[in-house]
């Protein structure tokens, strides 16, 4: 327990001590046991090394990296953009880091040149993995979470983030309060990272802009009558969504490929139970 928490703190430092350690056995074997020994002991050398660094250094990206089935890592050259790598089955990256279906016809950008069980080589320090932060909100069984992680790739797999409108407001100035879920993927990490600072916090100030202009086009009857059906209402959502943000999310590396209202609720409760009152009169003058 105490070496996996030394090698999560210091990966290189851990990884450097082990590779000493073995190399001083190793020719001490050699100047045991002779020419024999010595081969051995470079043989346990060199073995050393390669788990060293597959186990150590490489999920760190340090002298090497991992590629992840749905995700791309970028490779930075100083502090200048170099690369991007992808894994992703059926997809690739095009020479202007678009990613797309295999059998488009786009040309495809260059592959490692050298892959060991998964794992890239990586002319480190020269050469590094791009770490970020990013900060997101989920939404699970309806509860918000605020998660805050710094990463060290970029997904290109959908994935669902969560949207909260507090001040959507209806024709008449009725305010709703809407919780949504985003499911949304880069098609481009390059432009995601660097055209645009905080690709997820700007995607999500933009869905708020147009939730509100959704439901600003709106009564609050119409409004309430759209809440009385979820899955209509998430459609014609997604489809408003889509349309007014496509063209600014394509410019940002970013696609929108499904919405869900997960709730939606009048935020003026008086207004509300006011509504609902005039409308059991109405109903109580009419069975007369």
């Amino acid at each position: 327990m105490e070496f996996k928490k030394k090698i999560d703190e210091d990966p290189l430092t851990t990884g450097g001590a082990i590779i000493v350690f073995i190399a001083i056995i190793g020719i001490v074997m050699g100047l045991i046991w002779g020419i024999l020994g010595l081969f051995l002991g470079i043989a346990i050398f060199s073995a050393t090394v390669f788990f060293v660094l597959y186990l150590i250094w490489a999920p760190k990206g340090i002298f090497a990296f991992f590629l992840e089935e749905g995700y791309a890592k970028i490779i930075m050259e100083g502090d200048s953009f170099h690369d991007v790598h992808m894994k992703m089955r059926g997809k690739y990256l095009s020479t202007d880091f678009d990613v797309v279906d295999e059998g488009s016809g786009l040309p495809r950008k260059a592959g490692p040149s050298i892959n060991i069980f998964g794992m890239v080589p990586l002319l480190w320090p020269f050469h590094k993995v791009y770490t970020y932060e990013q900060q997101w909100v989920k939404f699970n069984r309806g509860v918000k979470q605020e998660r805050k992680e710094v990463l060290d790739h970029v997904m290109t797999k959908p994935y669902t983030y969560g949207v909260e409108s507090f001040d959507a407001e209806t024709i008449g100035k009725i305010p709703f309060r809407l919780k949504i879920a985003i499911e949304a993927a880069v098609t481009n990490p390059y432009k995601a990272i660097f055209r645009i600072s905080k690709w997820n916090d700007s995607m999500t100030t933009w869905v708020e802009g147009a939730i509100r202009d959704f439901v600003s086009m709106f009564t609050y009857e119409e409004m309430q009558s759209r809440t009385k059906s979820s899955v209509s209402l998430s459609e014609e959502l997604r489809d408003y969504v889509q349309l007014k943000l496509k063209d600014t999310l394509k410019d940002y590396g970013v696609v929108i490929t499904n919405l869900t209202v997960i709730d939606i609720k009048c935020a003026d409760p008086e207004y509300e139970e006011d509504t609902k009152a005039k409308t059991r009169e109405e109903r109580k003058r009419q069975q007369l």
